[in-house]
């Protein structure tokens, strides 16, 4: 793989960035309605967006959302940690809070939208969000840092490649993740039934 054919864009010319819905009340005291409202406890860097786990509301009228779609990418806006995951699939109309940003793709046939969202969370770039991060107790990131961070796009085929390494390790990830739990479980249990068997000594 030659990545010397790459060539640096900003992130700007090959998607569109808009901020979260910009909630003015606390969102458990809106009104239950029909749309899922995607807060950072349902995102997560290796599992993914759980979009059937939000709190479903009925959103204020004064202002017309931007519903998140299917390969969309929402990277988080605030703290030490701005961590962006691809939308696999999504569980009826969804929007994001303003913690994120929505990256929407302008011509997904010249970027892959998990190869973007795999380097998005490599070092080049969170050193970038992390230079040009604002903030004195909560770290913030402008949209227009996100409209200039620098991606490298080497040519498509590149692109798919790289994006099933990526995805390859995800998978591999949650496999170990899931044999380390196991395993804790197992050890847990062997302990409680060593206290089970306790016999008080004279």
């Amino acid at each position: 793989m030659n990545l010397n054919t790459a060539t640096i864009v900003k992130l700007s010319t090959v998607a569109s960035i808009v901020g979260g819905y910009p909630f003015r009340s606390a969102i458990e005291d809106l009104p239950a309605g029909d749309v899922g409202v995607l807060q950072m406890a349902n995102v997560d860097p290796v599992k993914g967006v759980d979009s059937a786990k939000t709190i479903r509301v009925e959103l204020p009228a004064e202002r017309k959302p931007t519903f998140l779609a299917s390969g969309d990418i929402v990277i988080a806006a605030r703290g030490t940690k701005n961590y962006a995951v691809r939308i696999a699939s999504l569980e009826g109309q969804v929007v994001c809070t303003s913690q994120f940003f929505l990256i929407r793709l302008l011509d997904p046939g010249k970027v892959d939208a998990r190869f973007l969202a795999w380097q998005l969370n490599q070092r080049p770039s969170q050193d970038y969000l992390r230079r040009e991060a604002t903030g004195t107790y909560i770290l913030n990131i402008r949209r227009e840092v996100m409209d200039r961070l620098p991606i490298a796009l080497p040519p498509f085929d590149q692109q798919l490649a790289i994006a099933g390494l990526a995805e390859t390790a995800r998978s591999e990830r949650l496999a170990l993740n899931k044999l380390i739990e196991n395993r804790t479980h197992l050890l847990e249990a062997i302990a409680v039934g060593l206290h089970r068997n306790e016999r008080p000594t004279p």
